[in-house]
């Protein structure tokens, strides 16, 4: 009577999530019981509906699980490229002239030098914590971004986002100053989360735990953005972290971190090559963002029979 993706899908809208976790248990730990599985009611419908719901679903599961193996290759070319050009130091025409920094304390390319991260920046905002300073409106258009919607992957995730209207917005943008080219960065534990920013942002704003980083003229936002998230920097604001509830780098603590500040010539080449592959992958972002939305709209339309689908 049933296609398996069908059961798959209603378990994941919102009727099949009611009748699972309608008696969770667990004190500390939640979970379901298979009593609750059984309970789950499934709508009867013909084997031709299902199919078509399903064909209708799939494709959008398939382009979103496609565009995130996109994402890790392309994470992967840009980290592995970093690695390879600035800290095993084989960029192009490079060679074996390498001189002691009693600053970094290991050696490093002649005619590069070590910086502190904030002589190397205009700025580092954040947003506002909506304490005693605006409310949440759900009627508004713009998303509240918090650690919680940064990615490891170097993506934003906007599920569960807040939602700030106008007044709010000009609060928040005021202090944010979010822009093309600037860099978020999760002051909070798990460090190492960063968004490279690289159309305008139209419809969302963040919280004061996210870090908008715009670098200056000594360094480019692919090379910022990559140091941001490599193994190196993550051990070095890891080791400097602090709080005993939220572990967490500070804004004048990450400011005083010395880093490598290459040529201007590596820089820009840097620059060429890296740039293209976060234009695609802002792409893949867009398209998992759209399909999602496509998905979360019309999947708990579909499993109540409010929408249909013809041929």
């Amino acid at each position: 009577k049933f296609i398996l993706d069908f059961i798959y899908y209603y378990l994941k809208s919102d009727l099949g999530q009611a009748y699972l976790f309608k008696d969770v248990q667990g004190a500390v730990q939640k979970n379901i019981t298979m009593s609750s599985i059984r309970e789950v009611k499934i709508p009867i419908i013909s084997i031709e509906k299902q199919k078509k719901i399903v064909n209708y679903l799939k494709p959008l599961d398939e382009q979103i699980s496609t565009s995130e193996a996109a994402i890790n290759l392309i994470n992967n070319i840009i980290s592995t490229i970093y690695e390879y050009w600035f800290i095993q130091f084989k960029y192009p025409n490079s060679n074996d002239d390498l001189v002691y920094n009693d600053k970094l304390h290991f050696n490093i390319p002649k005619g590069w030098k070590s910086q502190k991260l904030g002589d190397c920046i205009k700025s580092i905002n954040t947003g506002l914590n909506p304490r005693d300073n605006f409310i949440f409106n759900t009627n508004g258009k713009y998303k509240y971004i918090t650690v919680k919607n940064l990615n490891v992957d170097g993506s934003i995730n906007y599920s569960g986002c807040d939602i700030i209207d106008d007044d709010a917005y000009k609060i928040v943008h005021k202090r944010s100053d979010i822009a093309k080219g600037d860099i978020l960065y999760a002051s909070i534990a798990p460090l190492g989360r960063a968004y490279y920013i690289i159309e305008k942002p139209n419809n969302w704003d963040i919280n004061e735990s996210v870090f908008s980083i715009r670098p200056n003229d000594s360094i480019n936002s692919e090379y910022l953005y990559s140091l941001l998230t490599s193994k190196y920097f993550i051990e070095k604001t890891t080791n400097n972290s602090t709080g005993s509830i939220f572990s967490g780098i500070r804004v004048k603590t990450l400011s005083n971190l010395q880093i490598i500040v290459p040529d201007k010539e590596t820089l820009n080449k840097y620059h060429e090559f890296s740039y293209p592959f976060f234009q695609r992958k802002y792409y893949y972002q867009t398209l998992i963002e759209k399909c999602t939305n496509i998905k979360n709209y019309f999947l708990p339309l579909l499993m109540n029979g409010q929408v249909t689908i013809n041929e």
